[in-house]
């Protein structure tokens, strides 16, 4: 499944998940996916936010389970 699909699928929701867009704070904006995309803006902002939020995850948390680290 390519990024875009993705993304289209955790903001639209699916078969036994829910969206992004049921939170009435998102659904107010765009109301769907291509009114969230129509700009053209959304893959450098998504890179931009979340590229160094990976990282920080990456090198800075740590999850722990019971005692044992995941």
């Amino acid at each position: 499944m390519g990024d875009m699909q993705a993304a289209a699928s955790a903001y639209e929701g699916g078969f036994k998940h829910h969206g992004e867009c049921e939170d009435m704070s998102w659904q107010r904006l765009f109301a769907d996916f291509a009114a969230l995309t129509e700009d053209g803006q959304l893959p450098g902002l998504a890179q931009t936010v979340y590229v160094p939020l990976h990282a920080w995850c990456d090198s800075c948390v740590q999850v722990v389970c019971e005692g044992q680290v995941v």
